[in-house]
């Protein structure tokens, strides 16, 4: 019998299925094959943003620089999503806990997931631009983040673990 399971992040799965598995890493396309697919007519910032947010994802890249209209994708909505949580102050996403927890159409795992992606995006970007962002506390809140994550998967109340990721971001 032959099982394939996929996972955006082994951070997620318990240590004792990591152990049984064998993973098969998929990769991301690079850069020149997007830019030369469909970086014609785009900004540079644009696309580099774009490129570093769906970590050459071809789907997310394409709705990221609006190739494809869809206003429905759980995932573009749920890194807009996350964005905006990054941006605001720790007060303001406090205030935003419970609307997460019970009013949001999107799953505070997939915010979480999205926030990060977005952290190593900018972390990434940074590095490569030699930009004088803190990469350190990038790291750190990306670590967060994903303690955060597995902390959901240990099933932790929802809430709890938005406070306290919240309150150290």
């Amino acid at each position: 019998t032959l099982i394939i399971a996929t996972c955006d992040s082994l951070n997620l799965l318990r240590p004792t299925v990591v152990s049984r598995l064998q993973w098969i890493d998929v990769l991301a396309l690079d850069k020149n094959t997007l830019k030369s697919s469909f970086g014609e007519n785009i900004a540079q910032d644009k696309f580099e943003q774009s490129y570093a947010v769906s970590q050459g994802n071809v789907v997310s890249f394409l709705k990221l620089i609006g190739k494809i209209e869809s206003d429905d994708d759980a995932k573009i909505e749920s890194i807009k999503r996350a964005k905006q949580l990054i941006s605001m102050s720790r007060f303001e996403r406090m205030c935003e806990i419970e609307k997460i927890v019970k009013d949001d159409k999107i799953k505070t795992q997939d915010i979480l997931d999205s926030m990060a992606q977005v952290l190593r995006a900018v972390l990434l970007s940074s590095v490569r631009a030699s930009k004088n962002l803190d990469n350190n506390k990038l790291m750190h809140k990306i670590e967060l983040i994903n303690q955060a994550q597995k902390n959901l998967a240990n099933n932790l109340s929802e809430k709890l673990v938005l406070t306290n990721l919240f309150h150290k971001l």
